[in-house]
């Protein structure tokens, strides 16, 4: 991105981390007016669609802001329909004449405009993956990747063990943001793994470890996390505004 479209690095309001991204496109109408898209955005539309082509990826996090739409709920829908015309549960006579193959860039920004305006199969789609599966069925439905119809995030909880208890018991479905993730019960806390062992919270553990302490450590965490939500504190992970829940 840095040597392609990335135009500059920005900030929210006295954040000192500035993972802002702002880039351009002039050839597609993208401008950094929109920021740009981050690692969630590149996950769900990129690589999840075989999507290689950054600019087709900062079209779709353009267009997933005008319409106000989460760019992971939007880009894994998206992703979910192109599994199933891959299978052939869906033709060109489902998705309005588009070839939603894998890796097609064309196609991923034709649909999410259709999705934006609830238009032909967008109109489907827009329900999310869940309910999309549930009218187009046809088998459509073992596609399908979510937690309480919320499409999960670009974090893989194989790699992290404790992350499968967030996606699980999530109030609002699979997300990213209930709780540290493992690599953090590993050396977060100088005094140890996490800033909770002090306090006989948490032990140091291993991230693809998931045993009764993980459980225990998670359920000490996410309450930790939810405080500071609550009390304005910003934790390692924060999901940005235009990645906020799901729309649907």
């Amino acid at each position: 991105m840095a040597e392609t479209i990335l135009t500059d690095e920005g900030t929210c309001y006295a954040c000192a981390i500035a993972c802002k991204r702002e880039v351009d496109v002039p050839g597609m109408g993208v401008t950094n007016k929109y920021g740009g898209p981050e690692y969630e955005t590149i996950g769900s539309s990129g690589s999840a669609c075989g999507i290689g082509d950054l600019k087709y990826v900062a079209k779709f996090h353009q267009i997933c802001g005008e319409y106000v739409m989460d760019t992971i709920s939007v880009g894994m829908t998206i992703a979910f329909a192109m599994e199933c015309f891959d299978k052939g549960i869906l033709t060109t006579k489902d998705t309005d004449g588009i070839e939603l193959k894998f890796g097609n860039g064309e196609a991923l920004i034709a649909m999410t405009e259709k999705i934006g305006k609830r238009e032909g199969f967008g109109d489907i789609l827009a329900l999310g993956a869940e309910r999309a599966a549930q009218k187009i069925g046809r088998g459509a439905e073992q596609y399908v990747l979510t937690v309480k119809k919320q499409e999960i995030p670009m974090h893989e909880p194989r790699g992290k063990q404790g992350l499968s208890l967030a996606y699980a018991t999530a109030p609002a479905g699979a997300d990213h943001m209930r709780a540290p993730h493992d690599p953090i019960y590993e050396g977060f806390h100088p005094g140890g793994a996490h800033a909770l062992e002090p306090m006989g919270l948490a032990d140091a553990m291993k991230r693809l470890e998931l045993s009764p302490r993980k459980v225990r450590a998670f359920q000490y965490a996410s309450h930790w996390w939810a405080l500071c939500s609550c009390v304005g504190c910003a934790t390692s992970l924060r999901r940005p505004s235009t990645q906020w829940g799901s729309p649907w």
